[in-house]
């Protein structure tokens, strides 16, 4: 039986998109223990690095850094800043040229307040392509996240 390149794709790095799936979702723990499967299993077998059958490595080839961006966003939503900025700049060392781990280092600037950090890395987001590293876009989305933790702490309490 012959599979189609989408299949094969599907098959091999499932547990990347599930990871990009449930980040989507809300779900931010399990989007993490996604991403660390699929790193896991990416260290395992090398040629699954590399993305090559599918387009979903629009900004970088490197399906590990992916991973590694997803866990940095997932941690990001969970208010975990300091645990996001680790993994955003383990993306980055993988692939210096990905633009979305910068987008999501400017999110994460911008929620402690360091206004120099925020605007260079959207500068170098945009410079790398990423077409939705705006200051707007980030306020508005930064108070999304925001208002996410808060009411996640307010929950708990």
């Amino acid at each position: 039986m012959l599979l189609g390149r989408g299949r094969i794709s599907g098959i091999l790095y499932r547990d990347l998109f599930t990871s990009r799936r449930l980040l989507e979702s809300g779900d931010f723990e399990n989007s993490i223990v996604a991403s660390e499967r699929f790193i896991e299993r990416a260290n395992a077998k090398p040629r699954l690095r590399k993305v090559g059958l599918w387009k979903g490595g629009i900004y970088t080839r490197d399906a590990i850094a992916m991973a590694t961006n997803n866990i940095g966003a997932a941690y990001l939503e969970l208010g975990e800043l300091e645990l996001a900025e680790r993994a955003l700049h383990e993306a980055l060392e993988m692939d210096p040229e990905y633009p979305l781990p910068h987008w999501n280092l400017a999110m994460v600037a911008h929620l402690l307040c360091y206004d120099m950090k925020t605007e260079e890395h959207l500068r170098i987001g945009r410079d790398l392509g990423f077409a939705n590293a705006t200051s707007d876009h980030l306020i508005r989305r930064a108070a999304s996240v925001l208002a996410r933790i808060e009411g996640r702490r307010e929950a708990s309490e």
